[in-house]
């Protein structure tokens, strides 16, 4: 028997038939959202966002940080955990195991790229002495914690559900060409 905070085959078809849609869409330009329950749904062309209704913790940047001139206070509290995957079908697993974390409320938001295609990777031939394009796909599941407590009990409760090498790292990435490399942004 599924219990309410899991995932019904039934949720998953409609997930699938709204991010169906929405790539349709989103080619044209549109970024789109869909409420499912307790949860949202988004697909803006790139990441497709998870999150739950009502979040009290959201981020309160401007799309253009270029006139941020210091360290805002949130990247002290927020964090990151990274899941990296091969194949969208990965990707595909992993959400499934994330949804029931995120309709219970222990994710508050994740997001994944696991629609963008093959990537072109650049890896140096060391035979050939040359860099050499790969057509090699590395997708990436991003999932939102609030200070170093929930990161780390989040990522305990991930261990034990079957997903291990969660690297995680804090705020946001774009910060880091103008304040230094994040493990250097707070003295703890």
């Amino acid at each position: 028997m599924i219990k309410k905070k899991h995932m019904t085959e039934g949720d998953l078809e409609r997930i699938h038939e709204f991010l169906e849609y929405a790539k349709a869409s989103a080619q044209k330009g549109a970024a789109l959202e869909q409420e499912f329950d307790q949860f949202c749904v988004a697909y803006d062309g790139y990441w497709t966002r998870y999150r739950v209704l009502n979040d009290s913790v959201k981020c309160q940047l401007p799309e253009d940080s270029s006139e941020i001139t210091e360290l805002p206070e949130c990247a002290r509290n927020c964090w990151k955990l990274l899941m990296f995957r091969r194949k969208p079908e990965d990707i595909e697993a992993s959400v499934k195991l994330l949804i029931p974390l995120l309709k219970s409320g222990e994710i508050k938001s994740f997001k994944h790229n696991g629609d963008v295609g093959k990537l072109r990777i650049l890896r140096y031939d060391d035979e050939k002495k040359r860099l050499t394009a790969i057509n090699e796909a590395t997708y990436v599941i991003v999932i939102y914690t609030w200070g170093t407590e929930e990161r780390d009990r989040l990522k305990a409760k991930l261990h034990s559900i079957g997903f291990t090498n969660i690297p995680y790292r804090r705020g946001c990435k774009m910060f880091e060409s103008r304040f230094g490399h994040w493990k250097q942004w707070f003295k703890e």
